[in-house]
């Protein structure tokens, strides 16, 4: 089928290709940053669950605000598919916080201690 040529005073249209987005692109493009996290190269401990077997499989969460490693609970086991293990710090336990919850909880002025006598 052949189309007419357009116009003289008309600008040629351009086709425009549609292309689909890579979703490991857009992964790694997302806004929200997590204040704990696993780093890329993994600061290793010893997993609870796998026990002293298998040394140096726990993958430690670290605190990007400061670089300090969280405590050795708070992790993920290399040995997936033979242990699990896997804590993470937005993980809420029995008391209904997690340990991202404490973290942004802010101290209690000294003066509310003396207050209290």
């Amino acid at each position: 089928m052949h189309h007419p040529a357009p116009p003289a005073g008309d600008p040629p249209v351009q086709k425009v290709k549609k292309v689909k987005p890579q979703l490991d692109i857009l992964f790694f493009m997302h806004p929200r940053t997590y204040r704990f996290q696993l780093p890329k190269r993994a600061l290793k401990g010893t997993c609870p669950g796998c026990g002293p077997r298998h040394q140096k499989t726990l993958s430690r969460y670290v605190d990007s605000q400061t670089g300090e490693p969280l405590p050795l609970r708070y992790g993920r086991c290399d040995r997936q598919s033979n242990c699990g293990y896997h804590h993470s710090p937005y993980h809420r336990g029995p008391s209904g916080a997690s340990y991202a919850d404490e973290q942004r909880l802010p101290p209690l002025p000294t003066a509310w201690f003396s207050l209290a006598r």
